[in-house]
């Protein structure tokens, strides 16, 4: 998952140096209060960071599953 910068390597949340689990929507990872720059189009998360991103947003995730 690396780029040309190394950034991918490591979590996007400010103060978070763990491995890359995952990468989701910046604008859904802004949703679930984790300090990530929203303005980018995918951010990169680490296992613990990505859990937390899942608890936040389970309800909106339901709810959407219950609209199709």
């Amino acid at each position: 998952m690396a780029d040309a910068e190394g950034a991918a390597e490591r979590c996007q949340v400010d103060g978070c140096s763990n491995p890359v689990e995952r990468s989701v929507a910046g604008k859904l990872a802004g949703r679930a209060g984790l300090a990530v720059d929203d303005s980018q189009k995918r951010v990169h998360l680490c296992r613990e960071h990505y859990r937390q991103l899942k608890k936040a947003t389970r309800k909106e995730r339901e709810l959407e599953s219950l609209g199709r």
